[in-house]
């Protein structure tokens, strides 16, 4: 007879995550960096570059994870030692280099998979090569961080006032940038199921007519448009969708935004920098997609958010 301590027999799953910070300021939160908090700032920059170089290291684990039916999970968090701006400054092959450490460093702590978070660029590149003949599991969660990161949007739509259409939609303009991609299929997809108006951006406009055509048979109470250029649509967006193409990666100009707007920046490292969002307080950005997780969760590690929360993507 084998008794359990829990009361049942509980099988504890385990992963593992890469977290490439997004900017110097969450870099120096790892307590082996800290130190450089007082540096100059050209100073910081160089031993940044030089950080960037080393492989992956352990950063802590995230014990505690629980689902409401009893699933257990812990996660073993990686860092990579730069930001994803520097990181997307580096050679593919660099990259490359960087993730199959980061492969063998998560079998080697027992984890069953391994999440890269939702990169774009090189990284994310990288990520399918080596995920095309490695033994662990490899993937970008990307499609969990639209998905926060869209209701989040809708939620701060409603926040800030916007009227609805029925009980279901709001009657908003729902512009989505590079809309050809599987990612901004998906995006179509959720924003249909939330706003009045959609506008799908991107370079194939066949293709995404084609597109269009199946979503209104499937959702008849929304209107649908679509272009290769947002010019004539910006003006009156309520909500812009940006960075969920890793091929597009054009800045839109923020300045023709109305007061009110909303810009959901899915991509990693962020389309706009902080600078760019200070010039436009009357618009709401929202920058990733963040989860509260179940159960009574022990973090372990500085990432920077409130307690227990996570970005969707680990």
């Amino acid at each position: 007879r084998v008794i359990y301590a829990q009361g049942r027999q509980v099988r504890r799953r385990k992963f593992a995550y890469l977290y490439c910070p997004d900017t110097q300021r969450d870099l120096l939160r790892h307590p082996r960096l800290r130190w450089m908090r007082g540096l100059p700032g050209r100073a910081k920059g160089a031993v940044e570059r030089a950080a960037s170089l080393a492989p992956p290291i352990y950063y802590g684990t995230v014990h505690g994870i629980q689902s409401p039916h009893g699933e257990e999970a812990e996660g073993v968090i990686l860092l990579l030692p730069t930001t994803a701006s520097e990181l997307n400054e580096q050679p593919i092959e660099m990259v490359q280099k960087r993730v199959q450490q980061a492969a063998d460093l998560a079998k080697e702590l027992g984890a069953e998979i391994l999440g890269l978070g939702t990169f774009t660029g090189n990284i994310g590149e990288a990520g399918r090569r080596i995920a095309a003949k490695e033994t662990i599991p490899i993937t970008s969660g990307h499609s969990l961080t639209i998905s926060a990161t869209l209701w989040a949007s809708r939620q701060a739509c409603i926040s800030m006032g916007m009227p609805f259409y029925s009980s279901r939609l709001i009657n908003a303009k729902c512009l989505v940038f590079g809309a050809e991609s599987p990612a901004g299929a998906v995006v179509a997809e959720l924003g249909s199921l939330a706003f009045r108006n959609m506008v799908l951006i991107g370079e194939q406009p066949d293709r995404l007519l084609e597109f269009t055509r199946d979503l209104e048979t499937r959702y008849p109470d929304v209107k649908y448009d679509v272009g290769i250029s947002a010019r004539d649509h910006l003006a009156d967006a309520d909500i812009v969708i940006t960075g969920v193409n890793p091929e597009w990666r054009r800045p839109f100009d923020i300045t023709v935004l109305k007061p009110g707007a909303v810009v959901c920046d899915c991509a990693r490292p962020a389309t706009f920098t902080r600078v760019d969002v200070s010039a436009r307080p009357d618009v709401l950005f929202i920058g990733s997609g963040e989860l509260e997780m179940p159960g009574p969760v022990d973090m372990g590690v500085d990432l920077g958010l409130p307690p227990k929360v996570a970005y969707a993507c680990m």
